[in-house]
């Protein structure tokens, strides 16, 4: 019993690292035209591949 609260505070952190990590997935801010890329984006334009815009 003695270890319960320490794994709960465990699986609460790693839920909120989660929670970050995907939001930041989420976020498509920075990529071109505001959205992630089709799968076959590279494919119909090799010339013009995407890439993530950097301040």
């Amino acid at each position: 019993m003695a270890m319960l609260p320490i794994f709960y505070d465990f699986i609460e952190r790693t839920l909120a690292a989660s929670n970050t990590v995907q939001g930041e997935l989420v976020s498509s801010a920075g990529l071109p035209g505001g959205h992630w890329p089709g799968i076959n984006d590279r494919i119909i334009n090799p010339s013009r591949p995407w890439v993530v815009a950097t301040d």
